[in-house]
């Protein structure tokens, strides 16, 4: 078998990953919806950054396709970015839940992410479907909308190393 192995350090399948959505929709009240009307689609939490992605978005749309790969440069970026707050901020051996809606859903070890370089399996940037990264008590973490084109970043520590650096090539479009 060819290609990057579904299980690794990095990222482990949670077969019963409806535990973690379940707790989700009930501390941010989770509505998924593509009419602006539904947006934002969380609860964001206090102290709370939501980044506006539209003009990676719109960059995307610009090559011929559309979404087919314009967004790669970009999605590296954000996702390097939250890799690099998370292991800034968070223990070694704190594995987070990474949330892929309707899709299969990992643990993620995101010290071994860095050290190993994984591919990634749920990627932060939100390209296609609502992707969150939490720890386990639902503090700290991201969440990104496909539909309303943003990320939001909440709980104290990964918001003070991420929110600056996303801050200098993203819009922040609401702070709570």
């Amino acid at each position: 078998m060819s290609g990057p192995r579904w299980d690794n350090d990095a990222w482990q399948r949670i077969p019963d990953h409806e535990r973690f959505w379940a707790p989700f929709h009930d501390r941010f009240h989770f509505r998924p919806g593509t009419e602006p009307a539904t947006w934002p689609a969380i609860e964001e939490p206090a102290g709370s950054v939501t980044f506006d992605l539209s003009p990676v978005f719109q960059q995307a749309d610009a090559f011929p396709g559309g979404f087919s790969g314009g967004f790669s440069g970009d999605e590296d970026a954000l996702n390097e970015q939250v890799l690099s707050a998370m292991t800034a901020v968070l223990p070694a051996d704190l594995p987070l839940v990474a949330l892929d809606w309707q899709h299969s859903s990992y643990w993620f070890w995101p010290h071994l992410q860095a050290a190993e370089g994984q591919s990634w399996r749920v990627s932060a940037f939100p390209a296609y479907d609502y992707h969150a990264f939490l720890t386990q008590d639902l503090d700290q973490g991201t969440f990104g909308h496909p539909g309303e084109q943003t990320i939001c970043v909440f709980g104290g520590d990964l918001t003070a190393a991420l929110a600056p650096e996303l801050a200098r090539w993203l819009p922040a479009k609401r702070k709570n």
